[in-house]
């Protein structure tokens, strides 16, 4: 009895049922095969889209293109540069498996990767203390892991992030430096996390000791990020620019509050409106965490800067839920908010997906229209907004 007991407080038992949540998970997915999982009436009527499948062949992956350093059909990879290159990877065994392009061995390869990132992130966040005893057990049990690990190349980014709060606790400010850097040139969301640390150490230390630990971690970070950059600034640059001139240009999209009071009130925002407001909002935390730092510990810092990038982003991607989770489960949030959250996002999971087979077909069973997605949208905004009031208001992780 003693032994059953030890081997279930073991820190790996999460990571194993994690994992089999995530392959439980993708395993849903696999029926979208026959469409490649892209946009179509099936694949949105049975929630297994991917994006995986449309950016395969629509970004010349399967004609063996070399992201950045070459576009397909006029268009580059619109990721940031380990995104674009883990995608070159993968198509590169694929073709030397398959002999041929196979969007099917593609996916499979790629979501496999996903699965061991997955599996580090939550060994990582098992072994370690953070704001929640339970921390790794609410992610390997998430709605989010089986839901949305599939749908793009997250998993390398979540795994940064966690990797670099978690040895910032530590004190190995290289590793947490490092961590920052590669996760930014994965997905953009890990360089947020410099503004809490950066924070957190001059808030914790004397002054000159602060600045000491604050200089060595952005340095850290920002010399790892040029290391991987700097080859495609130079010799890749119109590609390599690609993702920060589409980030900048897109226009208001899915899951965004402007478009969800569009849909609902008729309120119409520009898109240089929306820009403007979101680095007012994420400027303006970053000083209220500088001012609030002692107060919080970093892993609720960490939430909340993501948070409010997310809420007044111009697009809320499906996947971005994964990314929330990872941060939220460490914060120290009470479990009932935390449910209550998972389901506004689970409802607009479906919602999504139910509005895109809309705009496929408006007489398909389920089809949601515009104004009953708008109401989805704001769901999942006000959830976001309260989750994140509680999460900052926990007392679990202040000494943290």
């Amino acid at each position: 009895m003693a032994r059953t007991r030890s081997a279930l407080k073991h820190w790996s038992l999460p990571v194993l049922v994690g994992l089999g949540v995530a392959l439980s998970g993708l395993a849903l997915k696999s029926i979208c095969a026959p469409w490649s999982w892209g946009g179509s009436v099936e694949t949105y009527t049975n929630l297994c889209y991917s994006d995986l499948g449309p950016l395969y062949w629509g970004r010349g992956l399967a004609d063996g293109i070399v992201p950045y350093f070459e576009s397909f059909d006029g268009h580059f990879v619109e990721y940031p540069v380990l995104t674009g290159m883990w995608m070159w990877l993968i198509a590169f065994i694929s073709h030397l498996l398959v002999g041929a392009a196979s969007v099917g061995t593609f996916v499979g390869l790629t979501w496999a990767t996903s699965v061991v990132f997955i599996g580090f992130t939550l060994a990582m966040i098992a072994r370690n203390t953070t704001g929640n005893r339970h921390a790794s057990w609410w992610l390997a049990l998430s709605p989010a892991l089986l839901l949305v690990l599939g749908i793009n190349w997250d998993a390398l980014a979540v795994l940064c992030a966690v990797t670099a709060l978690i040895y910032y606790q530590r004190n190995q400010l290289s590793i947490a430096g490092i961590a920052i850097g590669i996760g930014a040139s994965a997905k953009l969301f890990p360089a947020l996390l410099l503004v809490p640390l950066v924070a957190h150490a001059l808030t914790h230390r004397k002054l000159k000791d602060g600045l000491k630990h604050s200089a060595r971690l952005t340095m850290t970070a920002a010399a790892t990020w040029l290391v991987i950059n700097l080859p495609f600034i130079l010799f890749a640059r119109e590609g390599w620019i690609e993702f920060y001139r589409f980030s900048r240009e897109r226009g208001i999209d899915f899951g965004s509050l402007p478009l969800g009071l569009n849909y609902v009130f008729g309120i119409k925002m520009s898109t240089e409106q929306v820009n403007t407001i979101g680095l007012i909002a994420v400027s303006v935390t970053a000083i209220l965490l500088l001012v609030f730092a002692k107060r919080l510990s970093i892993y609720q810092s960490a939430f909340a800067i993501v948070s409010v990038f997310v809420l007044v982003n111009k697009v809320y991607s499906p996947q971005f839920w994964l990314w929330m989770t990872a941060l939220l489960v460490m914060t120290g949030v009470s479990r009932r908010a935390f449910i209550y959250w998972n389901i506004a996002e689970a409802i607009y999971f479906v919602g999504i997906w139910r509005f895109l087979l809309f705009t496929q077909d408006p007489t398909a069973s389920g089809a949601v229209g515009y104004q009953t997605y708008g109401w989805i949208v704001l769901l999942h905004w006000v959830s976001t907004v309260t989750v994140t009031v509680y999460a900052l208001s926990s007392q679990k992780v202040r000494n943290l």
